[in-house]
């Protein structure tokens, strides 16, 4: 479609924004394509390119695109060190250029799927949670930590490391209360770190290895259940089942 457009003078058929994240979009959902986080960049990059090229709004990188290629990188975690390692690089320089702004800004989601690559990409050590905080920091510095964000950074740090993290950000209550990683909620951060975030990102989605586990709810003015009664007359055994009739 790109080399048509660009060959014929007069092309009925241009690729626009929505075909380039559709692309983008399979690309990064499929599961036996290798070393996908490569071409879904080089697929950016000819977006890029054909932008400057034209000129035109309809072929502007989105913020849905960028996302996408973060989201093909974090995904990468099943193939081998050199894809994880391919994959890592892909997603800093993506990154970075988002936060250079020349054609979107990073939001929630982008700073959700960049600590969703460290997690998948990146062995446990003190590399790894060192440039998740720094990553973290510059989200609260956004106001734009999300419910992703605030999962993903759970997942990058060990549990001793998240609450002085939150404190060292500007939130030590937790830390002061001494309270479990997972008790944490995103209402109960500074509203400073949350402003910038939309409505539908606000929303933790966390996961089962960091929820509070959930108390049985019980409803009020709910009846017990009452199991049907047994009589029992000498010399006949009459047994009632859950409809309450003679079985």
């Amino acid at each position: 479609m790109i080399k048509t457009f660009k060959s014929e003078t007069f092309a009925t058929v241009t690729p626009d924004a929505i075909t380039f994240s559709s692309v983008l979009n399979a690309l990064a959902k499929s599961k036996t394509v290798k070393f996908k986080a490569e071409k879904c960049s080089s697929i950016l990059k000819a977006m890029i390119e054909l932008h400057e090229d034209d000129g035109s709004y309809d072929t502007k990188p989105n913020i849905i695109c960028y996302n996408t290629v973060l989201n093909a990188c974090a995904f990468s975690a099943r193939g081998g060190e050199a894809e994880k390692r391919q994959a890592l690089t892909v997603a800093v320089e993506t990154f970075n250029q988002m936060r250079q702004g020349k054609n979107t800004l990073p939001d929630a989601v982008s700073y959700g799927n960049m600590l969703k690559c460290f997690a998948n990409l990146m062995p446990q050590n003190d590399q790894r949670n060192a440039m998740a905080a720094r990553i973290f920091a510059s989200c609260c510095d956004e106001g734009l930590v999300g419910g992703m964000c605030l999962d993903e950074i759970r997942r990058c740090l060990p549990p001793r490391a998240f609450l002085p993290l939150l404190a060292d950000c500007g939130f030590d209550k937790a830390l002061r209360q001494r309270r479990k990683a997972y008790s944490v909620e995103l209402r109960e951060l500074p509203r400073e770190w949350t402003v910038n975030v939309k409505r539908g990102d606000m929303a933790s989605r966390q996961r089962a290895s960091f929820a509070k586990p959930k108390k049985k709810e019980v409803r009020r003015n709910q009846r017990p259940e009452k199991t049907p009664p047994v009589i029992r007359r000498p010399g006949l055994l009459v047994e009632y089942g859950s409809s309450g009739k003679d079985l």
